[in-house]
């Protein structure tokens, strides 16, 4: 009941893990805002020349501050270096490596004796690793995860982020969910349950546009809770071994709702029968997937089908514990009316989202002002490889007068892509003298990140950092959020790029523009 719905479960939460979770939401504020006046009093008692992060529990200490320290060792499972410098980040003995998350990453077979920071792992003031080192120390695989590391070229210190949000933040939930991996690490037998079926199987369940009770109800029949009298009988206690609607054989779940006479004539009666015959019968978990990846099957029909189950279930239980005597035409019409019903009521995924305290959440397209100069930024991927930025600088008449890319190799992220490609471009910009002028592209979200200055980016926060630093120069600032369309010039430099790559040195992007456009 505790895993999560995308399991298999319910998700209901642990006590004991979502507690650590709490505590643990206590231990980071108090390190990230150590003026608080609950962070100054505990430091003062407890930790008065180090961080509580290297905090010890000692002697004679309150009982508040020992849950702290819990919650404490479960926030420094979850932090990761984001490199700047890499001046503070020790080599093999830290966690900096997102793909290798929670472990430092490991030497090559046979190398010993490995010592010193990260900072000797970057070419200084270039913002690039070097590659030949990594590749004495390291295996392929780890190579190519932190070459997906990005570098700022300005340098800017390294910093302590929460690897389970994208904000780089430490939330209740991310802490929930990572006290229970942790869990699940030294319980093997609760981790081989939860992989018994992939979690697309679970995912689809829960995501099936029906009502909650019925997705729960699809839930049971997957998992075969069900207390039909086989079920029973494998859990020790005196189930109705034979099928209390027909008697004609042991009562499991494919009998009753496939084999038994009352359901025949339910499927008949509601004209599903040719639905049923295209799917497995003989394993209900295995006819339940197969009906729930069917890419054609609306809404209405898949209503029909539960309810039709759901009828079934209840009509057993009536012979059960009320004796009463079922009929099918009565079964057959309390089953229509059940699906108009259930018809009646909207899906919640159907329903408009409830606007937030700053109204509705729809993207605002924002259109750049006129008489400015504007540069346009995209950036594009290839999954797998590489990813590169491109930027392309308009008069006011809308007349492009300049363009030039970059390629990110080993980073292929969207989102990184495209903060990187804002950063280099913004270093273009004041590379050419130009400190007035107005950027747009279309990744809202990283727009966003630029405009609220937030650096704790689990991905880029030494890069938002840099570009935070940059726009200082600038007499005047502005970046704003535009259409796919009006960015369209801008995402075929950064796609022609993309094309270049490994080469790209000399390319004369404003001609090939005219001549592509």
């Amino acid at each position: 009941m505790c895993l999560g719905k995308q399991e298999g479960g319910l998700g209901f939460r642990r006590f004991e893990e979502f507690n650590q979770a709490l505590l643990a939401k206590v231990a980071w504020r108090i390190w990230k805002d150590p003026n608080s006046l609950l962070a100054r009093v505990y430091k003062g008692k407890y930790f008065p020349n180090s961080s509580i992060l290297s905090a010890r529990i000692g002697s004679l200490t309150s009982w508040g501050w020992r849950g702290i320290l819990r919650g404490r060792d479960l926030l420094l499972q979850g932090l990761r270096w984001q490199i700047g410098s890499g001046d503070s980040v020790e080599v093999l003995t830290d966690n900096w490596v997102p793909a290798l998350h929670p472990f430092p990453p490991k030497p090559r077979q046979g190398i010993i004796g490995v010592e010193g920071k990260v900072t000797s792992l970057i070419c200084p003031n270039q913002g690039v690793w070097r590659v030949d080192c990594l590749r004495q120390i390291f295996e392929e695989d780890t190579v190519k995860a932190i070459l997906a590391i990005p570098l700022p070229i300005k340098v800017v210190p390294d910093r302590l982020v929460w690897d389970g949000e994208i904000s780089g933040c430490y939330t209740v939930k991310s802490g929930y969910h990572k006290a229970v991996e942790l869990r699940r690490q030294k319980e093997l037998q609760v981790k081989a349950v939860a992989l018994s079926w992939d979690r697309s199987l679970w995912k689809r369940i829960w995501a099936t546009p029906i009502p909650p009770k019925l997705r729960y109800f699809i839930w049971q029949l997957v998992r075969g809770v069900l207390p039909t009298g086989e079920a029973l009988s494998t859990r020790g206690m005196e189930g109705l071994e034979p099928c209390p609607v027909c008697g004609e054989e042991v009562e499991s779940l494919e009998h009753l709702f496939f084999r038994c006479r009352v359901a025949l004539q339910l499927w008949e009666g509601a004209e599903l029968h040719l639905l049923r015959d295209r799917f497995p019968l003989n394993n209900m978990s295995i006819f339940w997937r197969r009906v729930l990846e069917e890419g054609n099957l609306d809404r209405s029909t898949l209503m029909r089908v539960v309810a039709l189950f759901w009828r079934v279930w209840r009509a057993r239980n009536w012979v059960v514990f009320d004796f009463t005597q079922f009929i099918v035409p009565v079964l057959l019409s309390q089953f229509r009316s059940q699906v108009t019903e259930w018809d009646s009521v909207p899906d919640n995924q159907q329903r408009p989202p409830f606007p937030g305290p700053g109204g509705p959440r729809l993207a605002v397209r924002e259109s750049v002002p006129p008489g400015e100069l504007v540069l346009f930024v995209d950036g594009a991927t290839l999954r797998g490889s590489h990813g590169a930025g491109g930027w392309v600088l308009q008069d006011p008449s809308g007349v492009v007068v300049a363009a030039s890319a970059a390629l990110y190799v080993g980073i292929f992220d969207p989102s990184l892509v495209e903060l990187l490609a804002f950063r280099d471009a913004i270093r273009w910009c004041l590379a050419r003298g130009l400190h007035s002028i107005v950027f747009a592209g279309d990744a809202q979200v990283v727009i966003r990140r630029i405009r609220e200055g937030q650096v704790d980016d689990v991905q880029g926060g030494t890069v938002l950092e840099e570009i935070r630093c940059l726009t200082g120069s600038f007499s005047v600032f502005d970046i704003r959020f535009v259409g796919r369309d009006c960015n369209r010039v801008a995402h075929l430099v950064a796609r022609k790029a993309l094309s270049l790559f490994p080469h790209l040195g000399g390319f004369d992007f404003v001609s090939w523009l005219f001549s592509a456009v």
